[in-house]
């Protein structure tokens, strides 16, 4: 019997997603994955009946790359949620026309994903159960978009030219309801958070604690442009990087987003639950994943309110003797961050969403 020793992982915003996504498009085998991607993208517009998002000029983007728009088209919350999720998937189709996947259901000791990456997780996990694989990319993507859908909804993000002057004239590249801190540990963070709490009623939220040192603070631009600048003069050896993002996910901001999609498209077929399972499937909450985790309500809740803290998703890599990280991306991001909680454990990592990692890891199998 082989030995699990695979933990096999999936991440979340980190990478432009038309760059790695459009590198498929006219890869042999990708057709029918193409149709599926097409298909729940059409099922959830067509269900909420929104014109935040037209199909047709998706797919025009992945054609043709240099098309691109602007970042605040590209990551709009419905787009960027639902490609992000489409690009793990792809690198995941390319592992299973290899043939692989039955070699990685046999090794795998732990399976999860950070942020949107627990998607594709549990649906690689349903589709060693025997469902479907194209169909699971077809209902993953129609849920994700129809949720990215009623969070621009509720949040219509619009930076006011205020902000934006006061950005550029503080040096700031741009600004957006997600800032990453790099180089400080979570208390300081938090400890300059409770500051502002106190004058701006509880706004800004310590979203995602991703490693040691790098956090991510959320909330409405103005005032975290004055966290970024207080912050700034403070702790002058930190980095603090606004993300491309059009919403501050991950915090409470989202909780009548999240209602309203768990009351609107209820009727949008899912998955109920993974099932039991030969290998732990682990969240970046106090949960871990049950054959009863519902997973539309679990799932949903994991991109829009719940506060992640990654090393909670890689806690039991420890006692699961844990050898080799697989990592489908995107982009190297995910695999960074666990490495900086990992750091003093001697583990092999494999990026497969890069094609000559992916194809020297398939060598080894």
């Amino acid at each position: 019997m082989m030995q699990r020793d695979l933990l096999i992982q999936f991440g979340g915003h980190g990478t432009p997603w038309l760059r790695e996504i459009s590198k498929y498009r006219k890869e042999d085998g990708f057709k029918v994955f193409f149709a599926a991607l097409a298909k729940g993208i059409k099922t959830a517009v067509e269900h909420t009946g929104s014109d935040l998002v037209n199909p047709e000029q998706i797919f025009h983007w992945i054609d043709n790359p240099e098309s691109a728009p602007s970042p605040e088209e590209l990551y709009a919350a419905p787009v960027s949620l639902t490609m992000i999720q489409a690009v793990q998937f792809a690198h995941l189709h390319a592992v299973r026309l290899a043939g692989a996947l039955p070699i990685l259901k046999n090794r795998v000791s732990i399976l999860t994903g950070h942020s949107q990456g627990l998607f594709p997780a549990t649906a690689l996990s349903l589709e060693w159960s025997g469902m479907d694989a194209m169909l699971l990319l077809e209902q993953y993507t129609a849920f994700m978009l129809a949720l990215g859908i009623r969070i621009h909804e509720v949040y219509p993000w619009k930076t006011n030219a205020d902000v934006l002057s006061r950005a550029q004239e503080n040096g700031a590249r741009q600004v957006s309801p997600m800032l990453v801190v790099l180089g400080s540990d979570e208390k300081t963070v938090q400890e300059i958070l409770n500051h502002f709490s106190t004058n701006n009623d509880n706004s800004l939220e310590l979203a995602l604690v991703n490693s040691p040192a790098n956090q991510l603070v959320v909330g409405h631009t103005d005032e975290l442009l004055s966290f970024y600048l207080y912050f700034q003069q403070a702790h002058a050896g930190s980095q603090l990087i606004f993300l491309d993002a059009s919403v501050p996910f991950h915090s409470t901001h989202l909780k009548q987003a999240l209602h309203t999609f768990l009351e609107k498209d209820s009727d949008l077929p899912f998955p109920q639950n993974t099932g039991p399972t030969d290998y732990a499937i682990t969240s970046f909450t106090d949960e871990i994943l049950t054959p009863q985790t519902d997973l539309r309500k679990f799932l949903s809740a994991s991109i829009a309110t719940e506060h992640l803290r990654w090393s909670l998703a890689l806690a039991q890599v420890p006692e699961k003797r844990i050898q080799t990280v697989v990592d489908f991306g995107p982009g190297k991001v995910s695999a960074r961050l666990s490495q900086e909680n990992l750091g003093e454990q001697p583990l092999e990592y494999f990026h497969l969403a890069v094609p000559r990692e992916r194809e020297k890891f398939l060598s080894k199998l």
